[in-house]
């Protein structure tokens, strides 16, 4: 009982620390984007500051559809990463690890992997 209590505290805090790394990574990427929207100015044009939050209509898709790309490419290393964990851990195959990561992380949770078992 100890020894559960221990892993659900060490899981918690862990879960925690993630949480802050992701926060950090997307505030870092938001930054990158801005820059990188500003650098394709011309010179004439005034440039914004690059802690407001509004979205430009004048570059078209070019700029989401590099932020979607950079949002799946972030979610599927994350997603793997966990995968590859739970393959260590548990002997799952990969795939049933990245099923159970991805299930778990969408909140939707089917109970038909469960870990320890």
């Amino acid at each position: 009982m100890l020894l559960s209590q221990v892993e659900r505290a060490f899981f918690h805090s862990l879960s925690n620390f993630f949480d802050i790394i992701v926060l950090v990574v997307i505030d870092n990427i938001k930054k990158i984007l801005r820059i990188y929207k500003q650098s394709g100015k011309k010179d004439g044009e005034k440039k914004k500051n690059p802690d407001e939050e509004e979205d430009e209509e004048e570059g078209g898709l070019g700029g989401n559809t590099l932020t979607a790309i950079l949002a799946l490419i972030f979610l599927t290393c994350f997603l793997s990463i966990g995968s590859f964990i739970f393959t260590i851990w548990e002997g799952w195959t990969f795939f049933d690890a990245f099923y159970f990561c991805f299930i778990t992380m969408t909140t939707i949770g089917f109970g038909d992997i469960v870990p320890g078992n």
